[in-house]
């Protein structure tokens, strides 16, 4: 039997195959590759060295000199996401911003959802990111204390999170992972 507790732990592979599929999807031409412009050539079945360097130079452009902040992105995506059958739940009905204010302070707290792994990561851009299963919310750089509270906490009393309430960025963000099903609200 084996238990498994925490971050994915991935091979250098898993890692590289990873990284390259996300790139690319964001950073690739979508067009088709084409043969540079001919040129006369004793052998018609060889590749040219052209084409060969305008491959390795696209890809090591899309693939290498990514911007820092897609990187970033990615890692905390890949780094959180669980296997498939441990998924949290969105809830039935989902609730605006104001509903879930409401009935927050008609509880004890949150309680983070068993299966839900949740990291986050500071932005060069003015923007910080949390991460749950897979999924990036991105919070006003000055609102990052509550991503601490909520990565280093399973359960965050209401008393915790009274001075997030007034921050729209904040509220909107509790709200969204109350909805995907990261929190439930405690008796």
């Amino acid at each position: 039997m084996t238990w498994s507790v925490g971050f994915r732990s991935a091979t250098w592979q898993e890692l590289a195959l990873a990284w390259s599929e996300y790139a690319a999807e964001h950073l690739l031409p979508r067009r088709r590759f084409r043969d540079p412009q001919p040129v006369a050539q004793a052998h018609g079945g060889e590749i040219h060295p052209r084409a060969l360097e305008e491959v390795r130079t696209r890809l090591q452009k899309g693939l290498l000199d990514a911007p820092e902040a897609l990187f970033r992105e990615w890692f905390g995506r890949f780094v959180t996401e669980p296997k498939g059958h441990l998924q949290a739940a969105p809830v039935d009905e989902p609730v605006s911003p104001g509903a879930f204010h409401s009935a927050l302070l008609g509880c004890h707290g949150l309680t983070r959802n068993g299966f839900t792994r949740m990291a986050f990561c500071r932005g060069a851009d003015g923007d910080d990111l949390l991460f749950a299963n897979g999924d990036a919310y991105r919070l006003p750089a000055e609102c990052g204390p509550l991503l601490e509270l909520l990565t280093d906490k399973r359960r965050v009393p209401v008393t915790e999170l009274l001075r997030w309430l007034d921050e729209p960025g904040c509220l909107a963000l509790l709200c969204r992972l109350y909805n995907d099903g990261h929190y439930e609200l405690a008796p």
